[in-house]
């Protein structure tokens, strides 16, 4: 079980990052990678429990966006908790150019999804006693919200977008408490309507979920200590707390791969990514496919918070050596085909791809 396994934390000491990463990585279109023997892994104990901000590290400055960003096919958007931005970057490049930062002050992002249009939605909530959790709607490329709506219950994790009906589904989790529940918001952020939920008899906490194309919902989460799924099928308030997939890790989310509902997890060492896709009968999960993905230019090993996936590429950048963004075949698994290098993601919260 991955020691960072709850998500309540998590930010690592820079120090710590650069001795266990490589320096240097592999652009995307590179077959093949060149990698720098392992060094010494730095102990967990140096993981800092509790999104804390390392000294030295101030906030961003205000947001800012290429002009050239929203006729970019292909945007990656990852969130970072402690420096309270989004970084975005061009996919589409060999070193992954930054094109853009969404600065989230006073609030820190978390979770992020995209709809259709490719409009990419930032969750974020303020550190504190009064979280003030809120929801942020952008344009693909957009440097300034389209919509805002504040957040009913505690902190936001991430969300996902029912493609038949515009609803905003936003996985909710109290890091105090190891409670949560689900913020519908009915027919999109412009309408403003939200219905709060909550399984008693499933999961606890809820982290990640993404919707299929039928606008069945598939939610992970925590009960106690203990990961888990849950499905609120289409048109119900009900949830069904789901069995058959035994999880190590609540880490790295949960998605629609364009065939099946997949579902990140770890091995038990925590070093290994581990993706299976699923079909969901009753309340049953099957596994059709199971991959693994591995990272050896990072000592830690591969470990990323809500996985993306684009065609056959599954993106993940890396929470353990925070400098770099690793890009797998998805259907192979494997090392990565290509390493983004220097990227410095704090405190790795998010990501997703937005295409037009």
């Amino acid at each position: 079980m991955s020691p960072l396994f709850t998500r309540c934390a998590v930010s690592i000491s820079i120090a710590a990052v650069l001795a266990a990463c490589s320096a240097t990585g592999t652009p995307l279109q590179t077959s093949s990678l060149s990698l720098p023997p392992a060094t010494q892994a730095p102990p967990l104990s140096r993981v800092l429990q509790g999104r804390l901000r390392p000294s030295g590290y101030p906030y961003l400055g205000g947001s800012w966006i290429s002009p050239a960003a929203e006729r970019i096919p292909a945007l990656l958007y990852v969130s970072d908790f402690d420096r309270q931005v989004v970084n975005i970057y061009d996919y589409r490049s060999a070193s992954g150019k930054l094109v853009g930062q969404l600065a989230q002050h006073p609030s820190s992002p978390e979770g992020l999804c995209v709809d259709g249009s490719g409009n990419v939605y930032v969750t974020s909530y303020q550190k504190g006693s009064k979280p003030s959790p809120e929801i942020k709607e952008y344009a693909h490329g957009g440097l300034r919200p389209l919509e805002t709506l504040s957040l009913h219950g505690v902190q936001p994790s991430s969300c996902t977008i029912d493609s038949t009906t515009g609803t905003v589904a936003v996985a909710l989790y109290d890091y105090a408490n190891s409670t949560g529940g689900l913020d519908l918001i009915i027919g999109g952020l412009d309408r403003g309507h939200q219905v709060l939920l909550s399984d008693p008899n499933g999961l606890h906490g809820m982290l990640w979920d993404a919707y299929d194309p039928s606008g069945n919902l598939l939610i992970m989460g925590i009960t106690g200590s203990t990961p888990g799924l849950d499905e609120l099928p289409a048109g119900r308030r009900q949830f069904v707390h789901l069995s058959g997939l035994a999880l190590n890790d609540a880490d790295q989310g949960v998605l629609w791969d364009g065939s099946h509902i997949a579902v990140g997890d770890t091995n038990n060492s925590g070093n290994e990514i581990i993706v299976s896709e699923i079909t969901v009968h009753g309340s049953t999960v099957r596994v059709v496919r199971r991959v693994t993905y591995t990272d050896p230019s990072c000592s830690f090993g591969a470990f990323t918070v809500e996985m993306a996936i684009l065609r056959d590429t599954l993106v993940g950048a890396s929470f353990y050596c925070a400098t770099t963004i690793d890009f797998w075949s998805y259907d192979r698994g494997g090392t990565p085909k290509g390493i983004w290098a220097h990227k410095h993601i704090q405190a790795l919260s998010g990501q997703v791809i937005s295409t037009r």
